[in-house]
């Protein structure tokens, strides 16, 4: 005997207007928590450029200097120091330790080129455009230091829009693991319902014609 599902089956059970409810309600309450409890984030950007001839691999047609692998690591060792996040801390006049400013700032190198990009995040916007400028004045020092001229190309400026968190996503995302979520829910529902809804379902489990079926009675 076997149970038949055609009535029962999952096309009666699953409601896109329910999963679509729930992933909405869901992605707005995750919209909601992210904006009272998730700090917003601000990130500011300054660049440095550092001239050394002796390092630059190739010159490009724009006159920008390609640098080797080895020298860039070389410079990013140098920019990111311990000799530089003291500098910055007392520029800052901070009370963070060097250790909470290499979290919250960091060097990239742009390409391959001689040009490094500072960058600082925090939770003040002035804050991250005054931490990323201390931070290229004291790369661009500490590079001079073992003799490697550099410069500072252009300032860091206020950023208006916080880099994190990015309510979008965090809204969409937890609107599709919802809608996945309701969606296995509701499919485990309808195969886990047993009950027997009709003649199909009664001939299919006791393999017995069913003679007569009182049809539902619309009661309003």
């Amino acid at each position: 005997m076997g149970w038949n599902r055609k009535k029962a089956g999952l096309s009666g059970a699953i409601s896109v207007w329910r999963i679509l409810f729930w992933s909405t309600l869901v992605g707005m309450l995750a919209m909601l928590y992210a904006i009272l409890f998730m700090p917003a984030q601000y990130t500011s950007q300054a660049s440095i450029y550092v001239s050394d001839a002796a390092a630059a691999e190739t010159i490009t047609p724009t006159g920008s200097a390609v640098l080797s692998e080895n020298y860039a690591q070389s410079y990013l060792a140098v920019i990111e120091s311990e000799q530089t996040y003291k500098k910055v801390k007392k520029a800052l006049s901070s009370g963070m330790t060097t250790e909470m400013l290499h979290g919250m700032i960091s060097a990239e190198q742009v390409g391959s080129t001689a040009i490094f990009t500072i960058s600082a995040n925090y939770k003040e916007a002035n804050s991250a455009q005054m931490m990323a400028d201390a931070m290229a004045d004291a790369a661009v020092s500490t590079l001079e230091s073992v003799g490697v001229s550099a410069a500072q190309l252009d300032d860091a400026s206020a950023p208006v829009v916080p880099a994190a968190p990015n309510l979008l996503a965090i809204t969409l995302l937890s609107m599709a693991i919802a809608a996945v979520l309701r969606l296995l829910i509701m499919v485990i529902a309808a195969l886990s319902n047993r009950s027997l809804r009709g003649r199909e379902d009664w001939e299919a489990s006791f393999d017995i014609p069913v003679l007569a079926e009182i049809p539902e009675r619309d009661v309003r």
